[in-house]
């Protein structure tokens, strides 16, 4: 007798089209259910784990409005995309100022390079000769006369060059005086031909056109795209933002440079005396040069030779103190474990 696959290629299909919007979860689940009844009558021993998860959503249908909810927590640890980003966006009354949830291109962009390399290749990059094809294509078109990225070295086998798309769409009412339209933008790869445009087209963000507010300083569209000029503007300099879209230290921004600040305080109040604090202190002392050499290069795509030994030298020496510092405390650790096993040791006799 053949064992069954591991996984079910119809809680594929359903899963597909719950996320695409095809099917509800509800539907997702009643088809599962079904179709492990099936399988359990046909062969009791054939399992697929991912299908009767499926079917047990809702508690096997019996609370369907808890079947999306639980879908979702079932499908999203596995998901490594970037979290969505939370922007404040001005709409008519009464919803005013609301928060809104938008897939950046620059975080797109990079949990595409480093989470789903064949994604990245197949549906942005191409191939590096397809990017040197549309780099030559372009170069008389009137936009790249002059234009920044002629300086970058190599930039026509590394540079993707990609375009927004916005339209509203009609989705209800179709082809009535009353239809009611999205406004829907999604962002590309130039270079991404012959892709379906399921593949092609990313997603950033979609509103009701009749919700959008025009005011000259309450204005939707307005505020959408200082968000994605934001987010381009980062995706161009090739780093994550140290700054929110109004100006703001981001909190990352914050984390980075709390090394100098912690390296000031750690010299005001250490015990000079004792030999760990002076380590902890070249810790601190090396971490702020590798973060100082990272500011100062943060435009470039990789250090100067000399700036590159430097930044070399400063991180195997901080690695080499670390590893003093974490057996110190290690040690520690050890003695305090072997006494307080002691002291237990002697309560529990008590007792």
């Amino acid at each position: 007798m053949m064992d069954a696959p591991e996984q079910s290629a119809l809680a594929k299909q359903l899963i597909e089209k719950y996320v695409w919007g095809t099917y509800s979860p509800q539907q997702v689940q009643s088809l599962a259910f079904a179709a492990v009844q099936d399988l359990q009558h046909a062969n009791a021993s054939f399992h697929y784990p991912d299908l009767e998860r499926l079917a047990r959503l809702g508690t096997s249908g019996q609370y369907p409005s808890r079947c999306n909810s639980e879908l979702l927590a079932f499908l999203e640890p596995s998901v490594k995309l970037c979290p969505a980003y939370t922007a404040t966006v001005p709409f008519k009354a009464p919803l005013l100022d609301k928060q809104q949830d938008m897939l950046l291109p620059h975080e797109v962009f990079s949990s595409m390079f480093h989470q789903y390399p064949e994604a990245f290749e197949n549906n942005l990059l191409n191939s590096e000769a397809e990017l040197e094809r549309f780099w030559e294509a372009a170069r008389n078109h009137p936009q790249y006369q002059g234009h920044p990225i002629s300086d970058r070295d190599t930039f026509q086998r590394k540079c993707v060059p990609i375009g927004i798309h916005g339209d509203d769409v009609p989705i209800t009412g179709i082809g009535k005086g009353w239809t009611s339209k999205m406004t829907i933008f999604s962002w590309y790869s130039m270079t991404a031909l012959g892709r379906s445009t399921k593949d092609k087209m990313h997603l950033i963000y979609a509103c009701f056109e009749k919700l959008r507010v025009r005011q000259e300083d309450r204005n939707t569209l307005h505020r959408f795209f200082r968000v994605l000029a934001w987010s381009l503007w980062w995706l161009w300099l090739g780093v994550f933002p140290d700054t929110d879209v109004d100006g703001n230290k981001s909190f990352a921004a914050e984390i980075r440079h709390l090394g100098k600040a912690l390296y000031v305080v750690w010299l005001k109040f250490q015990k000079k005396d004792l030999q760990i604090h002076r380590d902890i202190a070249l810790v601190l002392k090396l971490n702020c040069a590798m973060e100082t050499l990272i500011e100062d290069y943060r435009t470039e795509y990789s250090f100067p030779p000399e700036a590159a030994r430097r930044f070399q030298s400063a991180c195997d020496g901080m690695l080499l103190m670390l590893s003093k510092v974490a057996k110190h405390y290690a040690e520690v650790m050890k003695k305090i474990c072997r006494k307080y096993r002691i002291a237990l040791h002697l309560r529990f006799v008590e007792l």
